[in-house]
C-alpha cells in the first residue's frame, strides 16, 4: 500500500504515467506525448500551486532556475496582480503557468510536424481590462524537466516531514 496522503499519491501516479507513456515506441502521428504532458499538469503542478504553495522555492538566489529547465530569457512579461515586475522564481512561474493551462491561454508550436514549444501566457483584470501577466515560451524538454523537478521536490517535502 502507497503511504502518504492522495495529494501525494495522485502526484507520484502522474508521474508513473508520464515514465510509462515515454516507454512506449509510439509511430511518430500516434505519440501524444505533449498532449499527455499538459493534461497531467493537475498532478505535476495543480497540486503543488494549490495545496503546497508555501512550500515552493520563492528565492531566486537561492534555487537557480536552470537546473529546473527554467530559462529567464524566455519569459517576457511577469507580472504580479498589481501589474507590478514581479521576481523570477520557482513559486511564480508556478503560479502562471498554472493559471495559463486553468484558464486556456497556452498554445503548442512545432517545427518538422511535432509540438516542441508551448507558450504560456496569464492575464489579470485589472479595472474592466484584461491585462497580461505572463508570457513564457518553452521549449518541451524544458517543460518536462520543469514539471518533473517542481512535483518531485513537492514528493521531497513530504517524504521530509514524514522521516521527522
Amino acid at each position: 500500500m502507497e503511504t502518504g496522503n492522495r495529494e501525494f499519491r495522485f502526484i507520484r501516479k502522474t508521474q508513473k504515467i508520464i515514465e510509462q507513456y515515454n516507454s512506449f515506441n509510439l509511430p511518430p502521428n500516434e505519440n501524444y506525448d505533449v498532449t499527455l504532458l499538459l493534461n497531467a499538469c493537475v498532478g505535476l503542478l495543480f497540486i503543488a500551486h494549490e495545496k503546497h504553495k508555501n512550500k515552493l522555492p520563492n528565492a531566486k538566489a537561492k534555487y537557480k532556475l536552470e537546473p529546473w529547465g527554467i530559462h529567464t530569457e524566455n519569459i517576457s512579461i511577469c507580472k504580479n496582480k498589481q501589474l507590478e515586475d514581479e521576481e523570477i522564481t520557482i513559486k511564480s512561474v508556478c503560479k502562471h503557468i498554472r493559471n495559463s493551462i486553468a484558464h486556456c491561454n497556452f498554445e503548442t508550436r512545432n517545427t518538422n510536424k511535432k509540438i516542441d514549444r508551448i507558450i504560456f501566457k496569464d492575464y489579470s483584470n485589472r479595472n474592466g481590462k484584461r491585462m497580461q501577466t505572463f508570457n513564457m515560451e518553452i521549449s518541451v524538454n524544458n517543460f518536462e524537466i520543469y514539471a518533473k523537478a517542481l512535483s518531485t521536490y513537492i514528493l521531497n517535502k513530504e517524504d521530509s516531514l514524514i522521516s521527522k
